[in-house]
Order: C-alpha cells, then structure tokens, then sequence
C-alpha cells in the first residue's frame, strides 16, 4: 500500500497547488512551501478519497482499494495524510522559494505472508514509524523536493532518500502535474523488504542477500476544479524497481503500478 499513499501525496500537492495559482484571496493560496516555510500558510484543510488499483512488487494479482486522504497546513505545520512536518527555514521572494522541513512519517510499505505463494512462511513486515527532513525549492520552473527518513521504531533499521521533480500545467480550471523522481534505499531498508533470511530459505526460495537499491518512478496527477471547494482527481504512477529487487526470489513484478480517481473537497 506504499504506492497508494505515494500517489496521495502527489494529488494533495497538486490541490494545493491548484488552489494557490487560482484563489490568492484565498487562506489556501499561501499552501505552497515555501509559504509555510515563513509561517503564511492556513489554516487550510483538504479531505477527500477516491478509488485506486494498483499493481505491487510481490503479487501478480490487480488489486483495488479505496482510500481516504486528508492534508492540513497551519502556519509552519503540515500534514499530508501519514507524514507530520515543521518547516523551520525558508523564504519566498522573486517568484521562487526554498523550505526546509523536519518530518515524522508512517511507512506502509512490506508484506503479508497470505498475500503470495512466494512469501509463504516468512515473517509479516512491519509498517515503519521514520523520522527525518523535507528540502524544497520551487519557482515557475516547477519544484525539486529532497527527502531523508530513517526508521524511528528499529523495524528495518535503515534510511531513504527520494529526490523528486514536479512542474504545474494550468488549463483553465484544470491542472496537470507530471512527475519524475528516484528514491534510493540503503542496504538495511532494501535487505528488510526484498532479502530472504539463511532461516526462512528454502528449495523454491533460496537465502538472498541485498544491498542498496535504486528505483526510478514517473507519473502525472489531474485535477480539476468543480467549484471554489471541490474537486476531481485523477493520479498514475509506475516505479521501475532495481534489478537487486527483481532479482529477489520473493518479487514478482519488475514494477510498481498505481492509478486512482476521486475528489477533494477544501475547507
């Protein structure tokens, strides 16, 4: 369910954006971060949900979900379904701004041995409580974001970083956000999610040892306003996986597909 919660994240940033190119009378017109990041921003909240299927590392199956997804920025804080954040530093000026952020976040990725054949017998992963910080920078030419996390609650022990680039289209009362980005796992992370343990190794699932990883994703989200609150969102995304995680003899699928629909309504 890690990519469901990705593609959240990119359908609020994308409300958020729409909200602060088009209503600047608005208390949602300073959501943009580096807004926030000088204590401008809200008190503005986002609440919606929709439907997704979506395609994970570990099964052959399509499946479907539906899912809630709510945001909120109050000055410097945020909160964007499962991630809490400060900004601490920042500034807006000259059509461009920069923030930095500290952030604690619920990681939803892993597995259950129910959900494959390939994963019967294994212990279930846990979901991951992390800890780290948010760097933005962002102008017309769209907005770089760099991202550090390292686990809090020794579940897998290790860190991420995600570097992500985004840039918004405005047609009227749509908007459409492309985005690219890679995210990089470290030895202790990757080993917890995609290695087999000497223990649990068997003829079919041989022991594997991994170490960093490294995973491209690319994907768009559009959003259209139906009014001044509400609005349709439509999201993809498909995150190319490292081959150390292809190779794993508990991975199935060489990527990850995600794509949803729904609406968010603007309080």
């Amino acid at each position: 369910m890690e990519a469901v919660r990705a593609l959240r994240m990119i359908v609020l940033g994308s409300a958020a954006t729409l909200y602060s190119l088009n209503a600047t009378a608005d208390p949602c017109s300073n959501l943009l971060a580096g807004a926030n990041s000088i204590g401008k921003g809200g008190p503005c909240f986002f609440l919606g949900g929709g439907a997704a299927i979506f395609e994970e590392e570990y099964s052959k199956e399509t499946e479907a979900t539906i899912f809630p997804t709510v945001s909120m920025v109050w000055n410097s804080l945020y909160w964007e379904d499962t991630e809490f954040g400060f900004y601490f530093l920042g500034d807006n000026s000259n059509n461009s701004y920069w923030s930095l952020a500290a952030l604690v976040q619920f990681s939803e990725r892993g597995y259950d041995p129910d959900d494959s054949s390939y994963l019967k017998g294994l212990p279930k992963t846990k979901e991951a409580f992390e800890g780290g910080l948010k760097l933005s920078l962002g102008g017309a030419w769209g907005e770089m974001e760099l991202k550090f996390a390292h686990d809090l609650d020794d579940t897998h022990q290790g860190y991420s970083i995600d570097a992500s680039y985004t840039i918004p289209f405005v047609f009227d009362e749509l908007l459409f956000t492309p985005v690219v980005g890679l995210t990089y796992y470290d030895e202790k992370n990757s080993s917890y999610y995609y290695g087999v343990n000497n223990k649990f190794a068997s003829l079919s699932r041989p022991a594997y040892k991994i170490e960093e990883t490294y995973n491209l994703y690319a994907g768009y989200s559009i959003l259209l306003s139906l009014s001044r609150d509400w609005a349709f969102f439509h999201s993809a995304t498909v995150t190319q996986l490292d081959d150390d995680i292809k190779n794993s003899p508990i991975v199935v699928s060489d990527n990850i597909f995600v794509a949803s629909a729904g609406f968010v309504y603007k309080f």
